[in-house]
């Protein structure tokens, strides 16, 4: 009888995902929930690794602006960038035994452009707990 509910169970929450998959906008491919549930787990043993060895790494450069642009010459009337003219910057992982501070003093050292680097250590927000449903496993 206990088995019986535990494969009712199964079923409808097999149908309900096949529901969701079938309403979603990104249709990949027909997927089941254990291996939606496994690509879950393994994201957060594998983002647990990264918590603690992520850094930004910001780049010393002006931001460039439609207005600084169109102050160069008075001839200019729009201004469109292919990619954002914000200020730079990426996300490095470090060696799973790098000191993090150290590095950080390093990096902070490293002349670029008009300056030096600023880094900053990752802060990681906490996830939303997704549900198997909400997810493709296979990407």
């Amino acid at each position: 009888m206990k088995r019986n509910m535990q494969k009712q169970m199964n079923q409808q929450q097999q149908q309900q995902a096949e529901e969701v998959f079938k309403k979603s906008k990104n249709k990949c491919r027909p997927w089941n929930r254990e291996d939606a549930v496994r690509a879950l787990k393994e994201e957060v043993v594998h983002m647990k690794g990264l918590k603690n060895n992520l850094l930004v790494i910001r780049f010393p450069e002006p931001e460039v602006s439609k207005e600084l642009v169109q102050s160069f010459h008075q001839a200019i009337d729009k201004v469109h960038f292919h990619v954002s003219s914000g200020p730079k910057y990426c996300f490095v992982q470090l060696h799973d035994k790098a000191n993090m501070d150290k590095t950080i003093k390093e990096l902070e050292q490293v002349n670029f452009g008009h300056g030096k680097l600023h880094v900053e250590k990752k802060i990681q927000k906490e996830e939303e707990d997704l549900t198997p449903e909400a997810i493709d496993p296979y990407t």
